[in-house]
């Protein structure tokens, strides 16, 4: 048995790379309540099951392991980053996690070949292998059996089968992160905190019954029958959150998924607010300030002055959906170079001159009577305009007044000219892209309530007003 173990960044050098750290074969060892962290492999990057072996991990947190394949065995067919269980294996994880793992090769957390584990009660998150992050990047099964219950699988598709699986974010209060330069690359490692946060889904949605038995009799009370009484930290297993609804299956769930079980009445922070009512459980605030009043403490909020009790952040750049300027692509410096609202990662046009409205690419709209395209309707304009004059009925074909049209009806004359001077801004003040209308921006605008331009025209009165000046 292999209990109370921490395996820390070490390296195998067994033959021909195949080795991991432990490889265990054809024997059945328990490993409880333990943490293997940073560990390199050739065939699994922490452990090897083979020829039989039916092992138990229970209470593990395998995290930041990597496997770089194994020539012996074909190194782009094989891997497991934390783990890899080979023929005729049958072993049982229950409350593990598994995050941060990856591999060159196949199963950035366990591939599985040639065998039938059992898989209860456990996470697996954020590790990748060659394809990425998703389901099977999680847990590759090569003709094996496998059996997955009350799991957190990201990429979930349900391929799997089992009962009481999900793919929703496990909320691990920090996640890990190799750093820009991956994992073992310069000091920028973080291992992060894998205990779940209050709100995370997979508190209470483990299964009781697939707690095991205490075999290593980890509470010292003598008695190795009962299930399993505490979580890798040492806190009790069973630990029911009442905020969190237990699923809807006649038994209540007080078991989580993973290898830390959530405490309510714990404090993360240490600044003497319980967990079940911090507002800010991760960062100490003895104060419990919340401006906008949204339940997220102000040092915690990703958007302080403006309610979003979601917390939304989806590309996980530490500003919250409410205020990115690009919420589809990870922008942390939020850097902005043209003051349009759209961040420099995901703006299409980012010389937009200041103040212009832009569309949903961050490029300015055609302004009407902005002939020289640098988004104001000035002096500079009207000169190119009145080149373009042709009078009431005459067809204007030159191209350069393409865009003296302002009518749309082929000729440039009076009615055009009403119309640009109702356009007119002056030099540096950005047009309204709808000044030709006799009406104010259609509700239905793709214009953003927070990217209105800083002039906005007072119907079609024929008078402009711009920065507090008026335009005749």
């Amino acid at each position: 048995m292999i209990a109370n173990t921490i395996l820390w960044g070490n390296r195998a050098a067994g033959v021909e790379n195949e080795d991991a750290q432990i490889h265990i074969t054809g024997v059945s060892p328990a490993m409880t309540s333990c943490l293997v962290q940073g560990l390199t492999g050739g065939l699994g990057g922490a452990v090897i099951l083979d020829y039989g072996a039916r092992s138990s991990m229970v209470n593990c947190l395998f995290v930041a392991n990597r496997s770089e394949g194994s020539p012996m065995y074909g190194s782009t067919s094989n891997g497991g980053g934390a783990l890899y269980c080979g023929s005729g294996c049958s072993p049982l994880l229950a409350n593990c996690t598994f995050a941060g793992n990856t591999t060159t090769t196949n199963g950035g957390a366990i591939h599985c070949s040639g065998s039938s584990p059992r898989i209860e009660n456990c996470i697996f998150w954020a590790n990748r292998d060659r394809a990425g992050e998703g389901e099977t990047s999680q847990i590759l099964a090569t003709n094996a059996t496998l059996t997955v219950d009350y799991c957190c699988v990201q990429g979930w598709t349900g391929a799997m089968n089992g009962t009481g699986n999900h793919g929703q974010d496990p909320g691990f209060v920090r996640r890990p992160s190799g750093g820009a330069d991956g994992w073992g690359m310069g000091d920028n490692d973080d291992y992060g905190d894998l205990r779940l946060l209050p709100r995370s889904p997979r508190i209470d949605a483990g299964a009781n019954a697939s707690v095991p038995a205490d075999t290593a009799d980890l509470d010292a009370n003598g008695i190795t029958t009962e299930p399993i009484p505490v979580d890798l930290g040492r806190l009790g297993r069973f630990l029911d959150s009442h905020r969190v609804p237990d699923p809807d299956t006649g038994v209540p769930h007080v078991v989580d998924m993973g290898a830390y079980e959530y405490d309510p009445r714990g404090d993360y922070d240490f600044d003497e607010a319980v967990n079940m009512t911090d507002n800010c459980p991760v960062a100490s605030n003895p104060d419990q300030a919340d401006a906008d009043g949204d339940g997220p403490g102000d040092v915690y909020d990703n958007y302080p002055i403006a309610a979003n009790t979601d917390q939304l952040d989806g590309d996980r750049d530490g500003h919250g959906d409410i205020c990115d300027n690009c919420p589809a692509v990870a922008n942390p410096d939020q850097a902005d170079g043209d003051h349009d609202g759209f961040g420099e990662v995901c703006d299409a046009c980012p010389d937009t001159p200041f103040g212009a409205l832009v569309d949903g690419s961050g490029c300015p709209f055609t302004v009407p009577g902005d002939l020289d395209h640098d988004s104001d309707v000035d002096l500079a304009d009207f000169g190119l305009f009145q080149r373009c004059l042709s009078g009431a009925g005459a067809t204007q074909i030159r191209l350069e007044c393409a865009t003296a049209h302002l009518d749309d009806d082929g000729d440039v004359d009076i009615s055009d000219l009403l119309i640009f001077r109702r356009c007119m801004t002056g030099e540096g003040i950005p047009g309204d892209p709808h000044c030709a209308e006799c009406a104010p921006h259609p509700a239905g605008s793709a214009v953003r309530p927070d990217r209105e331009p800083q002039s906005q025209r007072a119907g079609c009165s024929g008078r402009l007003a711009a920065n507090g000046r008026g335009y005749s």
